[in-house]
């Protein structure tokens, strides 16, 4: 059983893991604009945000070594 839906494009179809999850017109006509695109090769995965799913628990500050 896979966990996402599949729909097609007129090319490459389009594979978005949102099930439960609902999905904005404007966001599926994007996805629908990108499969037609020539480059794509076989088709387009899509996944909604994961905001859920993790917490910042350290942030990373940029460190600049000079010499002199």
């Amino acid at each position: 059983m896979s966990g996402h839906e599949e729909f097609q494009t007129g090319r490459a179809p389009v594979k978005a893991w949102v099930k439960g999850v609902p999905v904005e017109e404007a966001a599926r006509r994007q996805l629908e604009n990108i499969a037609r695109l020539p480059f794509i090769h076989s088709h387009v995965a899509a996944m909604a945000a994961q905001r859920d799913l993790v917490a910042v628990e350290h942030t990373l500050k940029q460190v600049v070594c000079v010499k002199g």
